[in-house]
């Protein structure tokens, strides 16, 4: 769950993507206490169409993506990338 601003603004545009857009799912990547936190304001039917993928560890701003992605297997880069394998998988 990164990004230059973090986890506040991504949870911030995905709480409000679930509240005006009924069909949408999301799969969050990334620590699940800041996750929960972020998504608090849900309501329960809001809060089931979100799937929290829980990630351990973290990569640092100025770390290499792909070292991240060879070496923190349970980073939120790579649990994603491998979650957008399977569902590529699927859809073949």
């Amino acid at each position: 769950m990164g990004g230059d601003h973090g986890p506040p603004v991504i949870l911030s545009a995905a709480v409000k993507a679930i509240q005006l857009h009924p069909n949408v799912h999301f799969v969050l990547c990334g620590d699940e206490n800041v996750i929960q936190s972020g998504i608090q304001s849900l309501t329960d039917n809001e809060r089931s169409r979100v799937t929290i993928s829980h990630c351990s560890q973290v990569v640092e701003m100025g770390e290499a993506p792909t070292s991240a992605l060879r070496n923190k297997k349970d980073s939120s880069i790579a649990v994603l990338s491998s979650l957008l394998k399977v569902a590529r998988l699927m859809r073949a």
